[in-house]
């Protein structure tokens, strides 16, 4: 009881709030009729709260819920919820008493604990031997030391592949997640499970990892492996691919097929930087593009097909201002019209210039891996087309 009503007893209380809430009386004069040393503003206030006897608090043995009387002139049921007198817990669901926070760190700790369970029962593999180089796809070898030399900790123990590092992994997303596929088939990386669980999606009951962002994941590379083990292989990986002629035959077999793909790749994310630069949207790479660059391969370097790119946007958009065609229309004629510009190029014997590399598309691990340390080209691969 509030010190103010201290001098009124039981039934004078219920009048004086029977006369609040059913009379025209004003709150000065109910103040004067009680004597209550108060301001009118604190009337409410100090009043008794409402027990709700078929409300008991789920934490505190035996104990009823109140709530503080609103007054007669508000609305609704804003900031009147039942509250434990002991606790302070409400009948909300959005409570944050410190029962409810700690009930939901258990829930929270819980739910964690089975998803990590999820993860370790997915993701925790290892490799069942040290894998030996000249039993490795050219692509492994080549996708290894360049993940290894771009995202690779010190301690040879995870990789984050997507972290803002300039250069990047691959020239395009698509296939550096290609690359990440191809390791993790084999064992040679893996989805470390202490990685952050907001990089994953999971069953609804929290029993299987469903997907994962794989800007968000950290990978283990070669687990199980120990990391003077990984720093044996990463050297004789470096040792076999500067040994050109050493190189095992299936190597041979697929260093121009790799170098192409690699080029197609450059040629990809250079063709789609022009059109986001125009304020296009991103082209799909779909089969027309795919044949379009591959063959564009088959006579140009990848900094000519640069250049030919360029100068087909450019006067594709060119064209779209100058006759005030809509953006949609000219959307789609791009790959075309490098494809008739080449051609044209071609037929004709015109001397395409070599372009370097735009600023805004530096050279990817992989890209300078395989150009630089294996085929010890450099900026030769990038100024000629792939011969064997």
């Amino acid at each position: 009881m509030h010190p103010a009503l201290a001098h009124l007893d039981e039934e004078e209380i219920g009048e004086l709030i029977s006369l609040y809430y059913n009379s025209e009386n004003k709150v000065s004069e109910l103040i004067d009729l009680y004597q209550l040393k108060i301001a009118p503003s604190q009337f409410v206030s100090v009043l008794p709260k409402i027990v709700h006897h078929d409300l008991v608090c789920e934490f505190c043995d035996g104990v009823q819920m109140e709530s503080k009387r609103k007054s007669r002139n508000s609305y609704g049921n804003s900031g009147e919820l039942p509250t434990c007198p002991n606790c302070g817990h409400t009948t909300s669901e959005f409570c944050r008493c410190s029962n409810c926070l700690e009930v939901q760190r258990i829930i929270r700790d819980f739910n964690e604990h089975k998803m990590r369970k999820a993860l370790w029962n997915t993701c925790d593999k290892e490799l069942s031997d040290v894998p030996e180089v000249d039993k490795l796809s050219l692509k492994t070898a080549v996708l290894i030391l360049a993940l290894e030399r771009h995202s690779v900790t010190e301690d040879f123990e995870g990789a984050i592949p997507f972290k803002s590092n300039n250069p990047p992994l691959a020239p395009t997303f698509e296939y550096a997640m290609e690359g990440l596929r191809h390791l993790n088939a084999q064992s040679l990386i893996e989805i470390n499970p202490n990685s952050p669980l907001d990089a994953f999606e999971f069953s609804e009951d929290l029993s299987e990892m469903t997907a994962y962002w794989p800007k968000k994941v950290t990978w283990t590379f070669l687990p199980g492996i120990h990391p003077n083990q990984k720093a044996i292989l990463i050297n004789q990986i470096k040792k076999a691919a500067e040994d050109i002629g050493l190189w095992p035959e299936h190597w041979r077999m697929d260093r121009v097929h790799l170098w192409r793909e690699i080029a197609k790749q450059e040629c990809y994310e250079y063709f789609t930087h022009l059109l986001i630069q125009r304020d296009f949207k991103e082209p799909v790479i779909g089969k027309k593009t795919e044949a379009t660059f591959e063959n564009l391969l088959n006579d140009f370097s990848t900094s000519q097909i640069f250049n030919i790119t360029w100068q087909a946007v450019k006067d594709t958009t060119d064209y779209m201002v100058r006759d005030n065609v809509p953006r949609y229309k000219v959307q789609n004629s791009f790959i075309g019209n490098i494809a008739g510009k080449a051609a044209k190029a071609k037929s004709e014997g015109w001397q395409i210039r070599h372009s370097r590399r735009d600023f805004n598309c530096p050279q990817s691990a992989i890209s300078s891996t395989y150009y630089d340390v294996f085929l010890g080209l450099g900026e030769i691969a990038f100024n000629h087309f792939p011969t064997s």
